[in-house]
């Protein structure tokens, strides 16, 4: 019973895992075309080395450019805040749930090896009373 109960916790946890992976190549695939930031090699999205500062890095520049000044208006100010936060908490979320993953699957792990601690015994006694 524990381990089809860890069994269906792990599963729920990778479906889980997949979502936010979907929806945060959607979301930096807007930011993109929002920020008319393109990318030179469209894998890069998938790449775990992809970081949501470079994305934040690469818009600053794009602001930059539009102003020609470092001060932007105080519209595009808060707008970049908003969307500094907004990708900030999702980030936290996906480590939340990698973090999560891990765990289940540690928990999957030391069930596997108590359920087989618990097997060798009785294959010992089978043999013992042949």
């Amino acid at each position: 019973m524990g381990l089809d109960y860890l069994r269906y916790k792990y599963e729920g946890i990778v479906e889980k895992v997949h979502q936010v992976s979907y929806e945060k190549d959607q979301m930096i695939r807007m930011f993109q075309e929002a920020f008319g930031i393109g990318v030179d090699n469209q894998e890069g999205i998938d790449h775990p080395a992809f970081d949501f500062a470079i994305l934040v890095e690469k818009r600053i520049g794009k602001l930059k450019e539009q102003t020609g000044t470092y001060e932007s208006s105080h519209v595009d100010l808060e707008k970049f805040e908003r969307t500094k936060d907004l990708l900030y908490m999702w980030d936290q979320e996906m480590t939340l749930c990698l973090k999560l993953l891990e765990e289940d699957m540690l928990e999957r792990s030391e069930m596997t090896n108590l359920t087989n601690k618990e097997n060798i015994p009785r294959n010992h006694n089978i043999k013992i009373r042949k």
